[in-house]
């Protein structure tokens, strides 16, 4: 094929989404991730990337993604807080990830008509979760693993190569985000062309690298599978899940085919309310029904549409399974969920599009990128900080508590200490049991001068969230403050069984336990903060003190 039109899809996500290099801050949870992160700020040696959860450093985490840990690293190195810089790094790699996708379609397909499907996925609005927000990278990181593996292995020969290119897929996938499994069945249909042996050879490659990675994930987190944390629909039923996964079906066809005025994150009921006045019930009913039709109509067509594309609609629908809750996950559904399925996708577009008429053939693919670019670029704004995030949040669903509390950060970052204060509040009124509000009006009134109002809310936040290690460990430096030793060290022992690779809480303990009078102690605790954090200053002025 021709360079020119495997370009076209590139060009149009860099046109698509470079704005977002300059609207966009930080966003989320941004700040979270990379502040204290010992392996991000380069503390702590690259390969702790592999031995530690992605937010181990501020609470349990069940997430392990040393690939995605490492990339952030990189942007540290290159940008510090500039974050234009941070911002054209998640761009690139989109880019990436479309030009690796055009690579593998130019060498499968026939057809050149998955160039306009991959031009959707290239500048689809709904993808800002992972373009437009730096920590959203994961999905576009493993995409670019999983490609560059695919790529090698629809240019193998012999079976050991597949078996090799296969595992450099999966593993590489799964290492930035656990959605990787999905190119262990991508990359066996690619080789299947090749032929039976070649297929068996790309499953097992993609098998041992996902015991490789499961391996290396227990020996950091003690878990073979990842699992989530506090799961959004932990104590629902498997009925329960499946009435929601079927609106998750809903929402994103409805998000592919009229990406506008989404929420960037959902609730169940936010899923409810979105397919009004129709019963929910009976939405759920149809998103289920859809996810099993339209690909075996699209596999029965395939004659028409061509089997790449026809494969790639069952490919979507499978991308998107593990997100419809028939395993409990952290969120109920969010954009960034629709990343492969669009990318999977690609193909399938592009042969609807392919069934046009030639002149609105013409017409469509240059009208569709035209709309869609503007669209991201609306949509990039929504990232253009913590605060328009979680705005965003709040249009759709006022009575977020976890949103107000993020927004009241957002505040307290740009110096609005009132504001964040009310937020807070209304955060904790929502949720009365909500450990992060609790803990944030804590560090307010430390911050004032109330140590009392302070160590009420502190003491709050830590009975309401036994996992939460901030709270324990702003509970644990007031109590220091007021030399309330062995209280102190109680605190901080919570705080680093919550969150073992929180550095600042082993000094504190460290700290604790000498003004209790137990050295030794001490010292085992502040060598465990030096460990995790070699270049710290406050860790190194504490070296000196503690025998």
């Amino acid at each position: 094929m021709r360079l020119a039109p495997r370009l076209l899809p590139v060009l149009v996500a860099l046109v698509a989404w470079l704005p977002s290099v300059w609207l966009g801050g930080w966003a989320l949870d941004d700040r979270e991730l990379i502040e204290g992160n010992a392996v991000i700020e380069g503390d702590a040696p690259w390969t702790a990337a592999f031995e530690r959860g992605y937010f181990e450093h501020r609470g349990p985490s069940e997430q392990w993604r040393p690939l995605a840990t490492l990339s952030m690293r990189a942007s540290r190195a290159l940008w510090s807080d500039w974050t234009p810089g941070w911002h054209l790094d998640n761009v690139l790699l989109h880019a990436l990830v479309v030009a690796l996708a055009g690579a593998v379609l130019a060498r499968v397909s026939a057809s050149r008509a998955w160039v306009f499907g991959l031009c959707v996925f290239a500048a689809h609005p709904a993808l800002a979760d992972v373009v437009a927000w730096v920590s959203g990278r994961t999905s576009s990181l493993g995409a670019c693993a999983g490609l560059a593996g695919a790529l090698a292995v629809v240019r193998a020969r012999a079976p050991w190569q597949v078996a090799l290119a296969s595992a450099v897929s999966v593993g590489g996938a799964l290492l930035a985000k656990e959605d990787g499994v999905l190119f262990a069945p991508l990359c066996a249909a690619l080789a299947w062309r090749a032929g039976r042996a070649q297929a068996l050879a790309s499953f097992g490659g993609g098998a041992i690298a996902w015991l490789a990675v499961g391996a290396a994930r227990a020996a950091a987190l003690g878990d073979f599978l990842p699992s989530a944390a506090s799961p959004a629909l932990g104590d629902a039923s498997l009925a329960q899940r499946l009435a929601v996964g079927g609106l998750e079906w809903v929402e994103a066809l409805r998000l592919t085919l009229l990406p506008f005025d989404h929420p960037p994150r959902y609730t169940a009921a936010l899923l409810r309310a979105r397919v009004a006045p129709v019963a929910p019930a009976v939405a759920a009913t149809v998103g289920w029904g859809m996810a099993v039709l339209v690909p075996a109509l699209a596999w029965r067509a395939r004659r028409r549409l061509g089997a790449v594309a026809a494969a790639s609609c069952a490919f979507a629908a499978l991308a998107l399974l593990p997100v419809v809750q028939l395993v409990p996950l952290g969120e109920v559904f969010a954009p960034r969920f629709l990343y492969l399925p669009l990318l999977f996708a690609a193909p399938f577009v592009g042969a609807l599009h392919a069934l046009l008429p030639r002149r609105a053939r013409a017409v469509v693919l240059v009208a569709v990128p035209c709309a869609l670019a503007p669209l991201a670029w609306s949509r990039a704004t929504v990232y253009a900080g913590r605060g328009a995030w979680h705005a965003e949040v709040l249009r759709h669903d006022p009575d977020d508590a976890r949103s107000w509390n993020d927004l009241g950060l957002a505040r307290e970052e740009a110096g609005d200490r009132r504001g964040a204060r009310d937020a807070f509040e209304r955060a904790a009124a929502l949720r009365p049991g909500y450990s992060r509000a609790w803990n944030n009006l804590g560090r307010l009134a430390l911050e004032d001068g109330d140590d009392d109002a302070a160590l009420a809310h502190f003491e709050r936040a830590s009975a309401a969230g036994p996992r939460n290690a901030a709270a324990h460990a702003n509970l644990g430096a007031l109590l220091l403050r007021r030399e309330a030793w062995a209280d102190a060290a109680d605190a901080y022992r919570r705080a680093v069984d919550a969150a073992p690779a929180m550095a600042a809480a082993w000094r504190g303990l460290a700290r604790a336990l000498h003004g209790a009078g137990d050295d030794p102690a001490a010292r085992d605790a502040l060598d465990r903060a030096l460990e995790l954090a070699p270049g710290d200053p406050l860790s190194r002025e504490w070296d000196a003190r503690i025998p």
